[in-house]
């Protein structure tokens, strides 16, 4: 009889572990909406550089895959703060483009991912920082996704020919995976779960029994 009296007052009631998954939702939340706020803040001139970062990156990945002698050129738009990215494709002394904003992709998907991962209680440091450098550079398929498969359609853009199956295929990725507004969000927050299960499997585990 006293050892099961031990052992009864030893174990935690459910209301004493109740606090513990409320504060860390809270903790969470609170990570969660701050980083997101300070990212997704109109900072003066983040627009125009952003572009420029993306623009220096998909740039010459795209000029890989288009057809000679043709050439992408992705520049800043020339009003100020502004998170168009002007696409300018030169075919044999003609140009045309069109302007992509930047801010829904794939600025918004990577702000949601970096602040999930920076939210999650019990990540550690080494392992956080990698998870959110891996998902920026995941992230980055997005628009050039987007691009492609605006370059394979026929039409005046048509610089990238693919056989007809494969158009297709990256018609319907861009549809179900690029264009959907809700896909800025649930893409980003799935695969930082990916990445925090593949880096730190422990991670969620120490996070949900955390006093």
């Amino acid at each position: 009889m006293s050892t099961d009296r031990r052992r009864k007052q030893q174990r935690p009631a459910a209301s004493d572990r109740a606090p513990s998954r409320r504060r860390m939702l809270g903790e969470f939340s609170a990570r969660f909406f701050i980083a997101a706020i300070l990212l997704l803040w109109p900072w003066k001139g983040l627009g125009p550089a952003f572009v420029s970062v993306i623009g220096g990156l998909h740039a010459p990945l795209l000029n890989l895959v288009v057809d000679d002698p043709a050439s992408v050129l992705i520049a800043p738009d020339a009003r100020h703060d502004s998170w168009n990215a002007l696409v300018t494709v030169r075919t044999e002394g003609l140009s045309q483009g069109l302007a992509l904003d930047v801010r829904r992709t794939p600025y918004l998907p990577m702000s949601i991912l970096v602040a999930f991962i920076l939210a999650v209680p019990g990540l550690r440091a080494e392992r956080r920082t990698v998870a959110v450098a891996l998902g920026l550079v995941l992230l980055q398929a997005l628009p050039g996704l987007r691009l492609v498969a605006l370059f394979a359609e026929p039409g005046p853009l048509n610089v990238v020919h693919l056989p007809g199956l494969l158009v297709g295929f990256l018609g319907v990725i861009t549809r179900v995976l690029v264009l959907p507004p809700g896909m800025a969000f649930a893409i980003p927050i799935l695969l930082a779960l990916l990445l925090i299960a593949v880096l730190d499997p422990r991670a969620l585990v120490r996070a949900q029994f955390s006093r």
